[in-house]
């Protein structure tokens, strides 16, 4: 290794100065309370100025940290899309051996278990819940989002690669460029089409279920979201 590359080396390793751990740790502190507000009250619950009240700031000091109220929501939502999509990835690779149909079952009931155990932000992030509220052209949110689906639809992809999974039916064409751009997962029309169909399925039953449309009132949700996506892999091919 050359100096050069020592002294690289050792910067890389240097710790963050204490500036940054404080600024870090106030942007986190920053973060939970608006969630906390978020859960409390809903959208219209979230002040700046609430916020720095309780984290022991300015208002004006705030806006060193983020620049707008929707500034703030941006990094709530990407924040979000990044945990769910953490908790899916998760459970879709825990099993890395598994038939693609077990691996995508076990990714659908983590999507649904991280739903139900943070229902303020799942509504946050599918429900468009904060009026007037527009990410920027250039906001993370967009591709946070698409990686929430990514590991289900590797799987997929994979499936139908090595003949696993039967191949989608032909049908319309759709675009697939922003999940190549993004991600550079090579992926066909048909692919896409039929793995959203499959999206918007289970989506739908958890946000059915979080809404409050599926309740213990009438149906046990457990029973029926297994007997649902059970039903949704026959139909998809993903078991006999």
């Amino acid at each position: 290794m050359t100096s050069t590359d020592a002294s690289a080396a050792a910067g890389a390793a240097a710790p963050a100065s204490r500036r940054t751990r404080l600024r870090e740790a106030l942007t986190a502190d920053i973060k939970r309370c608006a969630a906390r507000q978020l859960a409390e009250g809903g959208p219209a619950a979230v002040s700046l100025r609430g916020i720095a009240r309780e984290v022991g700031v300015s208002p004006a000091a705030l806006y060193g940290y983020f620049d707008s109220l929707d500034d703030l929501f941006t990094a709530l939502v990407t924040d979000g899309y990044d945990a769910l999509a953490d908790a899916v990835g998760a459970a879709a690779n825990a099993q890395p051996d598994d038939p693609p149909g077990e691996r995508m079952l076990a990714a659908i009931r983590a999507f649904r278990e991280w739903a139900r155990a943070d229902p303020p932000t799942f509504r946050l992030l599918y429900f468009n819940a904060v009026p007037g509220y527009q990410p920027a052209p250039d906001s993370p949110t967009m591709a946070a989002s698409l990686r929430v689906f990514v590991p289900m639809l590797a799987i997929l992809v994979d499936g139908w690669s090595s003949g696993a999974l039967p191949p989608p039916p032909p049908g319309p064409a759709v675009d697939t460029s922003e999940f190549q751009r993004y991600f550079g997962l090579a992926i066909t029309s048909d692919q896409l089409r039929l793995a959203t169909e499959c999206w918007a399925e289970f989506h739908g039953m958890v946000a059915l279920e979080i809404c409050g449309c599926i309740t213990a009132d009438w149906v046990d949700p457990d029973a029926l979201f297994e007997a649902n996506i059970q039903s949704m892999s026959r139909r998809f091919g993903w078991k006999d």
